[in-house]
C-alpha cells in the first residue's frame, strides 16, 4: 500500500438541522477541497486519512441561513502484518516479534510468556508451545486478526556416569549416558580412548585423567536442540598412586552386610598373600595367590580351623599383584565386631 492511501468507502453526512419559523428549504455542504453538495443528506469520499473541515449551510423558506462547522476524522482501515511466521524453538530461548501495519491499538492473546501484551513489539520466553491471536484496530475501523504459533521443544534430560570412575592406566571403564527421551544422535568428546564416540554406552581407556562430555541432539520441525553432561575419569599410572581399600571394621554376623574382610583396589589382579594374626601373634587366616574379590581371599572372622573368633583387634599383612605386575605390600589393624 502506498503511504496513507487506501480504498475508501463513502462517508455519510446527515443533516440534523431543526426548522425555525419557516421550514427548511435548502442545504449546502462545503468541503475542504472546495467542492459543494446541495443535497441535505449526502456522502463524501475521502481518499486519504486525516482530519478534514466541513461546513453545512441550512436555509429556510424565508431565506434565513444558519451555519455549522465540523471536523471529519477519517481513519485508515486497520492493517496488520507479522513478518515472522510460525516458529519452533528450544526451551529457554527468547523471541521478539514486532507487528507492523496501521493500527492504534493492539493486543496479544493469551498474555502468557509476554512482556507486554498490548505492545506492537513483544518479547517472549515460552516454557511450552503456545498459539497467539494478535488483534489490531485503527480508530473506528474494524479490527483485524493474525495468528502466530510457537512450538517449544522440551529438553531431553541426560546424565552421564562411569563405572568405575577411577581406574589404573590400561584398564577400561564403562561410560553410560542415561537419556530421558527420544534423540537423533549422541556425540562424545574427546573421542580419545573410546571404542565408540556416537553410542550411548562406550568403553573408555584414557591414557590420562580425562573429562568426557556427552552431547545429545534432538529435533522438531527441522529445529535441533542439545543437552550435555560430563564425567571425569581419574587415571592412576601405577598401583602406588591408586587407592587401596582396606576396611578398619567388619561384622561377620551373617546379615549379609560387611560379613567379610578383604583387600580391594584399582588394577589389582591377584592377592599374592594375605595373613591375619590375633593380638598374641597367632595366625588366624592365610591365603596365597587368590583371585581378587574371591571367597578364598575373604576372611569371615574364624581361626584356621573355622572356629568363630570373639570380637577384638587383629593385625593383617598383605602382598598384592597389580595388572602391570607391580607388587605392593601393606599392613594394618582391623576390628572384628559382633
Amino acid at each position: 500500500m502506498n503511504g496513507d492511501r487506501f480504498e475508501a468507502s463513502p462517508m455519510a453526512l446527515i443533516n440534523r438541522s431543526s426548522p425555525g419559523t419557516g421550514p427548511l428549504s435548502a442545504c449546502q455542504w462545503i468541503f475542504h477541497d472546495g467542492s459543494l453538495s446541495n443535497v441535505c443528506n449526502t456522502s463524501k469520499i475521502y481518499p486519504k486519512g486525516g482530519s478534514y473541515p466541513v461546513t453545512l449551510l441550512a436555509i429556510d423558506s424565508y431565506g434565513c441561513v444558519d451555519t455549522i462547522n465540523k471536523t471529519v476524522q477519517v481513519d485508515i482501515p486497520t492493517q496488520l502484518r507479522i513478518q515472522a511466521g510460525d516458529t519452533t524453538i528450544c526451551k529457554g530461548e527468547i523471541l521478539s516479534y514486532e507487528a507492523e501495519g496501521i493500527f492504534s491499538d493492539i493486543s496479544w492473546m493469551p498474555s502468557t510468556y509476554l512482556d507486554n501484551p498490548n505492545s506492537a513489539r513483544v518479547v517472549l520466553r515460552p516454557d511450552a508451545s503456545v498459539q497467539y491471536i494478535i488483534e489490531a484496530k485503527n480508530g473506528a475501523c474494524k479490527p483485524v486478526r493474525d495468528t502466530l504459533r510457537v512450538d517449544v521443544i522440551q529438553p531431553v534430560p541426560i546424565e552421564v556416569t562411569a563405572t568405575p570412575q577411577k581406574i589404573l592406566l590400561g584398564v577400561n571403564t564403562n561410560l553410560v549416558a542415561q537419556i530421558g527421551g527420544v534423540i537423533d544422535s549422541i556425540v562424545w568428546y574427546p573421542s580419545d580412548g573410546l571404542d565408540c564416540a556416537n553410542c550411548a554406552n562406550p568403553k573408555a581407556a584414557p591414557q590420562k585423567t580425562t573429562t568426557y562430555y556427552a552431547t545429545i541432539y534432538y529435533s522438531l520441525n527441522g529445529v535441533t536442540c542439545t543437552q550435555s553432561d560430563s564425567v571425569t575419569i581419574t587415571v592412576f599410572e601405577s598401583c602406588e598412586e591408586s587407592p587401596i581399600f582396606v576396611p578398619n571394621t567388619f561384622t561377620p554376623n551373617g546379615d549379609g552386610l560387611n560379613d567379610g574382610f578383604t583387600i580391594r583396589g584399582l588394577g589389582i589382579t591377584k592377592i599374592k598373600n594375605f595373613r591375619i594374626f590375633d593380638r598374641w601373634g597367632k595366625m588366624v587366616f592365610a591365603v596365597e595367590n587368590a583371585p581378587i574379590n574371591s571367597t578364598a581371599a575373604m576372611w569371615y572372622g574364624t581361626d584356621m580351623s573355622g572356629k568363630e573368633l570373639n570380637p577384638g583387634v587383629f593385625v593383617y599383612m598383605y602382598e598384592i599383584l597389580c595388572m602391570n605386575n607391580q607388587v605392593l605390600s601393606g599392613k594394618g589393624n582391623v576390628t572384628l565386631i559382633k
